[in-house]
């Protein structure tokens, strides 16, 4: 029986991904999340820096490796997207998608802690809304639309629906935070509720 030839090895042991929403192309690595394992995604040029090491989802949901500071006797965390985009100047380095598990350059941007504010979800143990949208609040009958910018609310009015009001939260969105807004209605006219 004749051997078969062997392919030659990739210079990356996981393939380049193209992921196609315009950040650019990733690695799969993995990470340890409680019992299971999830895929990380690192920009190819960041590849070699995390291949080696042993990655976990921490507690805050943004994937994590520990090294050994043998001065303090005690380990040291390290956030992969702190690494790869370290704060500097009060700034913190926002997922542009919001997505923890994807750590691409692309996706990887400066904000300041109001901006990185603005561009999350929902928290997972907040109270159930009163409206579908985001910014959104049923109120004396009507509907209230306003937004926290710089840690202070700004109220934007009472409106009789609820899609007049989260309109009037994406153009105050929009206007405060620029490319980081979370808005409503992604393309100004089709509903798209905020989760």
């Amino acid at each position: 029986m004749k051997e078969c030839a062997k392919a030659p090895r990739p210079l990356l042991p996981n393939p380049v991904i193209e992921i196609g929403d315009g950040r650019g192309s990733g690695v799969e690595l993995h990470a340890r999340d409680g019992q299971a394992i999830v895929s990380v995604f690192v920009s190819p040029s960041d590849y070699g820096e995390f291949a080696g090491r042993i990655l976990y989802v921490a507690v805050n949901r943004y994937v994590a490796f520990s090294t050994w500071d043998s001065s303090k006797k005690r380990s040291a965390r390290h956030f992969i997207h702190r690494e790869i985009l370290p704060d500097i100047d009060g700034l913190q380095v926002d997922h542009a998608n919001r997505i923890r598990l994807d750590n691409r350059r692309g996706n990887l941007r400066r904000a300041t802690p109001s901006l990185n504010t603005a561009n999350r979800e929902r928290p997972h143990h907040a109270k159930p809304p009163s409206s579908r949208f985001r910014g959104v609040t049923a109120r004396q009958g009507k509907w209230q639309a306003g937004l926290k910018v710089h840690r202070r609310f700004r109220f934007l009015g009472l409106f009789k629906n609820e899609e007049d009001a989260a309109r009037a939260y994406d153009r105050a969105a929009v206007q405060a935070f620029g490319a980081f807004a979370v808005v409503n209605y992604a393309d100004g006219e089709q509903a798209a509720p905020a989760q």
